[in-house]
């Protein structure tokens, strides 16, 4: 017997989410790891609290503390290989597929090179779970075998059950039922032989549903019992095992056990609402094929609405498939309407072609139905009035009556217009303030352009005039004998000495050398460097992940903030040290600049004029970003500015 099309689209996320647990390890207590620095013990404490972190669904405090690593996980290959696969968990809990593979790509990378296979292996493995969720498992599975080749070379056959499990998946999906019993037992067996109860309950529902789909229901049933009886204290995993039952009492017929199983699952309050999701879809699947429209359709906008919330969008697009189809049935063409336009947000383009056409069908038939509508009151409305009155009116009754359709006509029309008039004017309103925008981006253009223009123009005649005329006098002093002391001359000379270093020192200010030759990342050493040895303030540049060479439109602006912002850290904050960290994650660059010094307050300081924090804004605006001060008064001051990346610059590249 065959699980139905509307179930099956719901096991995806479903058998996902119960893997959440398996997938982001073991939960340990740590105790305090007190300061973060490069020793072993330390980076080790700080990874486990990462982790913890982690499994308490805090992914924001797990990325801050792996981010904090990054300039001490340095030449220990073995530490940043797992910082890397954390930072793949933490993109996972946060839905970032992308990233989350970009990670663990690095992080497999540098596991192999220092043969660490079982971290290689995991690291295949989240590989291709993220492709998995990223709705492409045909190109997940040569990293999921890839990842079961690692664990054999490394003899540990535990690593190999959740790679067979996600195999699994992909031959269910395939329609191959005998490799997704094949795999589902292998998975299955590894649990059991390692006593891993939390694997070998999603992996026993897994298997489970490749007996139901083989008809093989007495195996199924024995099975998901089991699963049963060996998850008592766990009500997630009871959760997975009540499904599987749910789906064998489908398969036998037997609709009424099979709601019960569901409604267990439905009113567990202790499942947290991101597994719920999972299970009430499969439930409202359920009511469905039942033809139980109206108490399947609360069921389905739960599930929307609490997938809209978590951002899981591969469930709203499985929702979608099997919701607007049973909304068309119950003629409620307006909610079929907004639930098909899920398949145009979350599907490939060439499927997008035939969901808009389904679209259009479904709003032309909402419009006919309420037009039929409509006519079958005037119908109605006339066949009461010609009934109650007499021949005589009744020429007169149904003129009326046409003038009121006529009239009905005419106010849904003029309605239409007034609607139609508002768009336009709404449109209109939006092109004015696009225009608004594009001029002021184009004003300040012109004005840092001319501003860097300025800098370079007198850079140059510092160079060249004042410069050249500084070396002269260098050299007609030692060449000449005047009438001064030899002492006298060469205090002379020693203060020309200054005079050009110092001039050299503005010209390179105005405009470096270093970012027309090699970079950014090269200047902005380069700058931190100039800063420690004038001022002696200690100053740490960290990066990871920028592209380098970034256009000269973005790192000139950013070159020219940083060095206002480290200005502003001599000049007022008082500081001993500042840390400069420049990111690259996904599809922005996070510049921070971090201080010890005495902090401010921002209110005040824009009260006073504060036309330094003004010309950052305005830098900060020439590259559509957006900057955060926070800073109190005693603690210190950290700066945040996000920058987006240009689409011609949009591919990570990880080196060190």
């Amino acid at each position: 017997m065959q699980i139905s099309a509307n179930i099956r689209a719901a096991l995806l996320p479903l058998l996902l989410t119960c893997c959440v647990a398996v997938w982001g390890g073991a939960q340990q207590n740590n105790p305090p790891c007190g300061p973060l620095s490069a020793k072993h013990e330390s980076m080790n404490c700080w990874l486990g609290e990462a982790r913890r972190l982690l499994k308490g669904k805090k992914p924001e405090s797990a990325l801050l503390i792996l981010r904090n690593m990054e300039k001490y996980s340095a030449g220990q290959p073995l530490l940043e290989g797992h910082r890397l696969s954390l930072l793949a968990n933490v993109c996972w809990a946060k839905n970032k597929f992308d990233s989350c593979f970009t990670y663990a790509e690095a992080s497999a990378r540098i596991f192999l090179n220092i043969k660490h296979l079982a971290g290689a292996s995991a690291a295949h493995k989240t590989m291709g779970a993220a492709l998995i969720r990223k709705m492409t498992p045909d190109k997940a599975a040569p990293y999921l075998y890839k990842a079961i080749e690692l664990a054999d070379q490394a003899g540990l056959d535990s690593l190999k059950a959740l790679p067979y499990m996600d195999l699994a998946y992909i031959a269910g999906q395939m329609g191959d039922q005998q490799k997704r019993r094949t795999f589902s037992r292998l998975a299955y067996d590894i649990a059991q032989k390692y006593k891993d109860h939390l694997i070998s309950t999603v992996t026993g529902m897994s298997l489970a549903m490749g007996y139901i789909e083989s008809s093989m229901l007495d195996s199924a049933r024995m099975l998901a019992e089991r699963t049963l009886r060996e998850m008592q204290h766990n009500r997630q995993l009871m959760a997975c095992s009540y499904y599987s039952l749910a789906l064998w009492e489908t398969a036998q017929g037997n609709w009424e056990a099979a709601n019960r199983y569901y409604l267990k699952i439905k009113n567990d309050e202790s499942i947290d609402a991101y597994h719920r999701t999972g299970f009430l879809q499969g439930y409202a699947n359920f009511l469905q094929d039942r033809k139980l429209y109206r108490k399947a359709k609360p069921v389905y906008e739960d599930v929307m609405e609490q997938a809209r919330n978590s951002g899981q969008t591969d469930l709203l697009y499985n929702v979608a498939i099997a919701y607007h189809p049973m909304l068309e049935s119950m003629k409620d063409y307006k909610r079929a309407y907004e639930v098909a336009k899920y398949h145009i947000l979350f599907h490939d383009s060439v499927y997008n072609i035939q969901v808009e056409e389904k679209v259009r069908e479904i709003n032309v038939k909402y419009e006919t139905a309420e037009k039929e509508r409509l006519l079958q009151v005037s119908k109605a409305e006339l066949a009461e009035h010609t009934n109650q009155r007499n021949l005589l009116f009744g020429g007169f009754v149904l003129v009326g009556l046409l003038g009121l359709t006529v009239a009905l006509r005419q106010r849904y029309r003029i309605k239409l217009a007034d609607k139609m008039r508002e768009q336009e004017a709404e449109i209109a309103q939006q092109k004015i303030e696009r225009l608004h925008r594009e001029q002021s981006y184009l004003a300040l253009k012109s004005m840092v352009a001319g501003e860097e223009a300025e800098r370079n123009r007198l850079a140059k005649e510092l160079h060249d005039g004042l410069g050249g005329m500084l070396s002269g006098l260098k050299l007609t002093l030692t060449n000449r004998k005047l009438c001064i002391s030899e002492a006298d001359l060469q205090d002379t000379v020693k203060m020309v000495d200054k005079a050009s270093a110092e001039l050299r020192r503005i010209a390179q200010n105005m405009m470096p050398e270093a970012l027309a030759k090699f970079g950014l990342l090269a200047a902005l050493e380069d700058l931190c460097a100039d800063l420690e040895s004038l001022t002696g303030l200690q100053t740490t540049f960290q990066h990871y992940g920028l592209r380098e060479p970034l256009p000269r439109s973005m790192a000139l602006p950013l070159y020219r903030i940083t060095q206002e912002l480290l200005n502003n850290v001599v000049k007022h904050a008082g500081a001993t040290e500042v840390i400069l960290q420049l990111i690259r994650q996904d599809d922005a660059l996070h510049l921070t600049i971090e201080d010890n010094g005495r902090g401010f307050q921002l209110e005040k300081a824009l009260a006073n004029g504060g036309s330094g924090l003004k010309n950052l804004q305005s830098r900060v605006d020439f590259l559509n970003g957006n900057i955060e001060f926070d800073s109190t008064p005693g603690a210190g001051t950290t700066v945040n500015i996000t920058i987006p990346v240009p689409k011609e610059h949009d591919t990570l590249v990880y080196h060190r």
